[in-house]
Order: C-alpha cells, then structure tokens, then sequence
C-alpha cells in the first residue's frame, strides 16, 4: 500500500513540476515581436530550425529558457548554430545570452539577430535586409 502511494505520488510531482517548467517555455515561445504580433517566436525559431529544443532550468540567478538549434539560410546555405537563452520573471522575460557558431554575441546583437531569423521564417531576402 505504501509502495503503491509512493508511486503516484511521484507520478503527480513529476506532472507539477513539469507543468510548472513548461509554463516558463510557453512564456517564451508565445510572445512576439512588436512588428509582427500574430507570429509566435516559437513557431519562428521551430519553423526555421533544424534539432530544435527548448529547455527550462533554474539557478541561484532565476529561471531560464534555453533554445538551441541549427539554422541553415535559406539563399547560401550556411548553417548556424544557434543558442539563445532568457532570463523569465513574473513579469516577461529578457534575453540573457546569444550564441552564434559556439561564440557569445552581445546582447545587443540579439535586436539585429532576431530579425533576421523572422525574415528567414517569413522568406524574406536576408540579403535584402542587409543583415
């Protein structure tokens, strides 16, 4: 009887906790850019990736949402390796590291990034957005 408790009571934790790191994902993946407020980030970024995930996890900093995944360009053909993650609070999120190729970018390459993955997932001439 114990041991049949125990067992569902672990079931039920996982679901929470789970449920709980989910919750931080959506968060992420169901926002926008102001320019384009019906297209969903993630839909964006799992449409125009390749070996997409997405990751919640927590340290004595908060918790965050990792995305890694290989973008390949639609005109060359390049591929990059992308790793974007975001610091979420109660309020929103905020980008917190890029990573481009395995190199940390500065954040404020992440506004001019963004874009350009949104001209991708759009099929939009990168080359024409001088990007």
């Amino acid at each position: 009887m114990i041991k049949k408790m125990l067992m569902i009571l672990t079931v039920v934790f996982i679901f929470v906790a789970c449920g709980k790191k989910d919750e931080y994902i959506e968060k992420v993946k169901s926002s926008h850019l102001n320019m384009y407020p019906k297209v969903e980030f993630g839909k964006v970024l799992d449409k125009v990736s390749k070996n997409e995930q997405w990751l919640h996890f927590e340290d004595e900093e908060g918790n965050f949402v990792e995305f890694k995944g290989t973008l390949v360009n639609p005109n060359t053909k390049k591929k990059i390796d992308l790793l974007i993650q975001w610091k979420v609070t109660t309020d929103g999120y905020n980008p917190y590291y890029l990573g481009v190729d395995g190199e940390s970018v500065a954040l404020l390459g992440y506004g001019m990034f963004i874009p350009m993955v949104y001209a991708m997932y759009l099929g939009i001439d990168v080359e024409e957005l001088g990007i």
